[in-house]
């Protein structure tokens, strides 16, 4: 039996080590019909220098149109300096070549509609790419390209997920409106340090990861999710979020640590997994209306965070939502119906030195509701005023703007409005200002 074996193996020796059709000039093929795609030589490539692909070549007196590159045709030759890419040819496979040390420019013809993934990745010397309109997604194609500092996107392209991941030369990229899917596509661009979304992009999930250089943003109108986009920006000190985003999830902001302000909108619903964890210049947050759900560790960490206001449709907050905030001093909570709140939300935030404001009359059913009865001190959001009386100073009028101004406050002293004021003028005999809200 083992004899048999040996002998199979023996016999196909020569098809292993040939792992191709035919070998012109140096290159290597394999024939599909009247067809020749680039292909490896089945061991170590040995490609070197400069290297032309013809648009055709002839093998046992046919001739074959070459249509393409194939997977992993060129990967790893580490001493080839250039590559000419025929007008024939349609597609570049799957890591065609990557590792390609030391290939420094790329013209990719027109005739090419797909560049596969990986298909330059780790080319650390590759300075300029080419890339036609007749391409339409750019998958990982050029990450780990360390040198190269700028690249053209025809307005061809939808997608550029992962396309530019870990390119850490590039210092700037104009998306084309045609693009509406940026998924991880500039992650750990350490140089990049502005950017334009334009309005055609919906989804930037883990797009800027790791962009240490980038300062501000701004997200158009036209995206709705924003999941680990700005994950370990950690230069990032301003960003506008749109009204037309509903959900900011899966690390979005965090590490951000420069990030010392941040406008939710009205329009997000929810916060989720560590949304703004370890964003350690944020001082204070007030969470929208809108918002019902907050995920776990979504603002753990949040070291300098002293002030964080919860809205009153609350429902739910995960587990260490809140966590490792050592700088907390007051929650402003306005839920009257108290959120299903996990045990670990405040863990390690020594809310026992901070101050819990509830709606007025809630104050007994926070202190026996777990996390909150932690805190230290509980106290009423809008205790109703009692009485009102005149100020000083009860009347003034001023002659120039012809306004005439009635002050008086409101006991007690701690009620939701310390002072209020009636304004009339001759335009305006019923306006209505208030101070001094608790």
């Amino acid at each position: 039996m083992k004899r048999h074996l040996l002998l199979l193996l023996v016999a196909l020796l020569p098809m292993l080590a040939n792992a191709y059709d035919a070998c012109i000039n140096g290159i290597y093929y394999d024939i599909y019909g009247n067809e020749a795609i680039v292909t490896t030589c089945g061991g170590d490539n040995s490609y070197s220098g400069a290297v032309t692909i013809p648009e055709s070549v002839t093998y046992n007196g046919k001739t074959y149109s070459v249509i393409g590159i194939d997977n992993e045709a060129f990967s790893s030759c580490r001493v080839l300096t250039s590559i000419t890419i025929p007008e024939s040819v349609t597609f570049i496979g799957y890591r065609a070549f990557a590792e390609c040390a030391s290939l420094t420019s790329i013209t990719i013809p027109g005739s090419v509609t797909s560049i596969g993934h990986e298909a330059f990745y780790n080319c650390s010397d590759l300075t300029s790419v080419t890339i036609p309109n007749s391409v339409t997604s750019i998958t990982g194609a050029f990450s780990g390209c360390t040198s190269l500092t700028s690249i053209t996107i025809p307005n061809s392209v939808t997608s550029i997920n992962d396309a530019f991941y870990g390119c850490t030369g590039l210092t700037s990229i104009t998306i084309p409106n045609s693009v509406t899917s940026i998924t991880g596509a500039f992650s750990g661009c350490t140089s990049l340090t502005s950017i334009t979304i334009p309005n055609s992009v919906t989804s930037i999930n883990d797009a800027f990861y790791g962009c240490t250089g980038l300062t501000s943003i701004t997200i158009p109108n036209s995206v709705t999710s924003i999941d680990g986009a700005f994950c370990g920006c950690s230069s990032l000190t301003s960003v506008t979020i749109p009204e037309s985003v509903t959900s900011i999830k899966g690390a979005a902001f965090a590490g951000c640590t420069s990030l010392t302000s941040i406008t939710i909108p009205e329009s997000v619903t929810s916060i989720g997994f560590a949304a703004f964890s370890g964003c350690s210049g944020l001082t204070s947050i007030t969470i929208p209306e809108s918002v019902t759900s907050i995920g776990n560790n979504s603002f753990s960490s949040c070291t300098s965070l002293t002030s964080i206001v919860i809205p009153s449709c609350m429902k739910s907050i995960d587990i260490f939502a809140f966590s490792s905030c050592s700088n907390l001093t007051d929650v402003y909570c306005y839920a009257e119906d108290v959120p299903n709140t996990d045990t670990d939300a405040f863990s390690d935030s020594d809310i026992r030195s901070a101050t819990l404001h509830v709606p007025y009359g809630f104050i007994d059913v926070y202190k026996t509701s777990s996390p909150w009865s932690g805190f230290g001190t509980i106290v009423a959001i809008g205790i109703p005023a009692t009485g009102i009386s005149l100020s000083q100073n009860t009347l003034s009028f001023n002659a120039i703007n012809q306004t005439a101004t009635l002050r008086a406050s409101v006991t007690p002293s701690n009620a939701t409005y310390k002072e209020v004021t009636w304004t009339s003028s001759n335009t305006s005999v019923a306006t209505v200002s208030s101070s001094g809200v608790v």
